[in-house]
């Protein structure tokens, strides 16, 4: 019940405030470059730490006629009032010679109306109101946020676990809210805090008036505060001994003597004031790149929250709202299907599974737990559900334990209950549990099957569950859509190699499957566990086998795996057509890139190939002592002897990319002539060669990258 509330909390919350976040979101995101484009321009100082205000006060007055101010802001930048060959002016002066360095500008108009609608929405008062009541809703859903989150994970301590992978819009939401969290809770409670303080809510108190401080008594103090020390400057009107330098310091407002120096009077800032200093600083990012950088990207984390939340709840509703094909009567049913459901997922497989019932002649109803109700004509209750956070019930199924307590069958049930999750969540498939073990100590149900716990949506599982569900009711039970993977096919390792100086090693499988089709260039995706999603290898079509070269990560589960097949082992795995990366069946001229693995599928596709002349194969290893797995795959290669570049990394200090531009004229000849360029390895280099490549594109031919991938002359497969 607890989870429901904080759940619809946090949609509803959403729901009212989505239009003002994404306003203040976009308005957010392109106030935060004004910061970072003031570090950039000529008038911005550095070193103010090193220059006191007695040189300051020496070099300005050394320059104009009169100087009433300095303000220095959170930029560094030294604006000062001065009189001029007559004339006043606000001018930026340089810190070291006292010049002036510019004009004062006013600041852009653009970003003026942007800071407005801001602040306000151009509602004046009623919008300042508004922007501190919805920064406020912002901090509630970011709370009620990271609660649901620790939920789903069972508990707070368990919060930065694995994220089970969902449907994208929903596993995104999830990840990036764990990164994006403290700037969203910084950003809602600093915007709340300055709307507060602007109607006056917040404690006031006036600074203290005192002595001057130890750490100034007796001293000149404008030899001792620098720069960085202050905001504003007033000079003294007159050389009357009543005139003083009027500063406003970090630590307070000081009133000094013009010709010794002394403190005559300190006003110190009271907590509020730095407080306050404080929370506009992290709400604008003003006199920081890098926090305003983080407040960019947090901009876009809202608008990217607002899309995915959305898409999530339409998600949810439509497979709630989903209904079956032909739905029997509850009370003529003889099946009845009950979902516990969060997500949508385990709705998505009972009405498959109701769908077959159907085509079965079966008469069979579906409904949520929640619906739970009495079944006069029924025989059998079959359970789906799933299990949120720390083993509580689904959103559609937390009432289920009461209604079953009050609700009597007139006949006796038998039930089978299944159970979804994942086994990376600590409380795997509790709440099956709870429904199983709470239907065995009620009078009036009977076991039909076990309970049976399916992890990551295993189509193997639940094909295995569906086949004693046949045996049982004599039926043909089919679900289409329960291959939540790829089918697979089984491959024997017929070769394989000892592990490489770097690393790697080659597989060499032969598909069992006779009529299997694949071609180099195709994706081999291989599941090391149930626990763990597929990684796909490009492949390699070699004497109609299939060729993997593969680099052992520390960490990497599938390549651990594939690193300790044994020879003659039997491994699963789905063939993935892909046909972007197919070498080119015209013979203008194909020049392969490819640093590592990334040359397994060339292997295929230049030894199938009859034009040697046209070809060229760069390729980037680390050592020469790399090549060894390679070296009998390398002879069979179609491809002239001076076409063959390879670039030994560790040895050389030179990378791939570097090459491959250095006879950039090999490239303008292969794109003159109609060929391809193909590029498969890491996305690092792939990313670093499209960034050198470009300029040379613009220089030497006045074309740009994109104009040769939209004419299918580049192509690549990189990860």
């Amino acid at each position: 019940m607890t989870v429901s509330i904080w759940r619809y909390s946090h949609l509803a919350l959403f729901l009212i405030s989505s239009l003002f976040l994404i306003a203040a979101a976009l308005s957010g995101l392109i106030l935060s470059f004004d910061p970072i484009s003031e570090e950039f321009k000529s008038e911005h100082n550095s070193g103010l730490s090193e220059i006191n205000l007695s040189e300051l006060i020496q070099s300005v007055n050394s320059n104009f006629d009169e100087t009433f101010t300095v303000e220095i802001d959170d930029n560094s930048f030294i604006k000062a009032s001065i009189i001029t060959e007559g004339a006043s002016k606000q001018v930026y002066v340089s810190p070291i010679t006292g010049k002036q360095i510019g004009n004062v500008r006013e600041k852009n108009s653009f970003f003026k109306f942007v800071t407005n609608f801001h602040r306000s929405l151009f509602l004046k008062t009623t919008g300042r109101l508004l922007v501190g009541i919805f920064s406020f809703f912002l901090l509630l859903i970011a709370l009620s946020g990271i609660f649901l989150l620790a939920k789903r994970h069972g508990g707070f301590r368990h919060i930065f676990s694995k994220v089970h992978k969902d449907e994208p819009s929903s596993y995104w939401h999830v990840k990036m809210s764990r990164w994006f969290f403290i700037p969203i809770v910084i950003i809602s409670v600093s915007g709340v805090f300055l709307s507060a303080e602007r109607f006056s809510l917040l404690p006031t108190s006036k600074n203290n008036e005192e002595s001057p401080k130890s750490q100034w008594s007796g001293k000149n103090a404008l030899d001792l505060i620098t720069l960085a020390d202050i905001t504003k400057l007033e000079f003294p009107f007159s050389e009357d001994e009543d005139e003083y330098f009027l500063i406003d310091h970090h630590s307070g407002k000081l009133k000094v003597n013009q010709f010794n120096g002394e403190v005559v009077l300190m006003k110190s800032f009271r907590n509020m004031h730095y407080l306050t200093n404080w929370m506009s600083f992290m709400h604008t990012g003003e006199g920081s790149i890098i926090w305003s950088v983080i407040l960019m990207l947090t901009s876009l984390a809202i608008l990217f929250f607002m899309i995915s939340g959305f898409s999530v709840f339409l998600k949810r509703r439509s497979k709630s709202l989903s209904k079956p094909e032909t739905q029997t009567d509850k009370t003529t049913a003889e099946i009845i299907i009950l979902v516990g459901s969060e997500s949508g997922n385990t709705l998505e497989l009972a009405h498959e599974l109701f769908n077959s019932f159907l085509a079965n002649d079966k008469k069979a109803y579906i409904t949520g737990l929640n619906a739970y109700s009495s079944y006069p004509c029924a025989e059998h209750l079959i359970i789906l559900t799933s299990t949120y956070g720390n083993g509580e019930a689904p959103a559609n199924a937390g009432r289920f334990q009461n209604l079953l307590k009050t609700i009597r069958q007139e006949n006796k049930l038998s039930y089978a209950v299944l159970g979804l999750g994942s086994t990376s969540y600590p409380n795997f498939c509790s709440y099956a549990i709870e429904v199983d073990g709470l239907l065995k100590r009620t009078n009036g149900f009977n076991e039909l099957l076990p309970l049976v716990k399916i992890n990551n949506q295993s189509s193997k599982e639940i094909q295995k569950w569906i086949l004693a569900l046949n045996d049982l009711f004599n039926t043909k039970l089919t679900l289409p859509k329960t291959s939540r993977i790829r089918s697979t096919d089984l491959f024997i390792v017929k070769e394989r190699t000892n592990l490489n100086s770097d690393d790697t090693f080659i597989l060499f499988l032969e598909p069992k499957n006779n009529t299997l089709s694949f071609q180099s260039g195709d994706l081999l995706e291989v599941l090391p566990s149930e626990n763990e999603a597929p990684r796909a290898y490009s492949l390699a079509k070699y004497n109609n086998g299939i060729l993997l070269c593969i680099k052992k990560h520390p960490f990497g589960v599938c390549s651990s795996y594939l690193a300790d097949v044994k020879l003659y082992e039997e491994i699963e795995a789905s063939v993935v057509s892909n046909p972007k990366f197919r070498f080119p069946t015209e013979g203008n001229g194909v020049m392969c890139v490819a640093n590592g693995t990334g040359i397994t599928p060339f292997i295929g596709m230049l030894n199938d190939t009859l034009d040697s002349d046209s070809n060229y194969l760069f390729w980037g290893i680390r050592t020469p002592e790399s090549l060894g797995i390679y070296s009998r795959y390398l002879e069979g290669l179609v491809l002239h002897e001076d076409n063959l570049f390879i670039t030994y990394s560790k040895l050389n200090k030179k990378y791939i990319q570097e090459d491959v531009i250095t006879n950039i004229h090999l490239i303008l000849a292969l794109f003159k002539n109609g060929g391809v360029l193909m590029i498969c390895g890491s996305l690092q280099m792939k990313e670093e060669l499209f960034y050198l490549l470009e300029k040379e594109l613009k220089s030497k031919v006045n074309k740009s990258l994109e104009y040769f991938i939209s004419k299918g002359q580049i192509k690549s497969d990189c990860y």
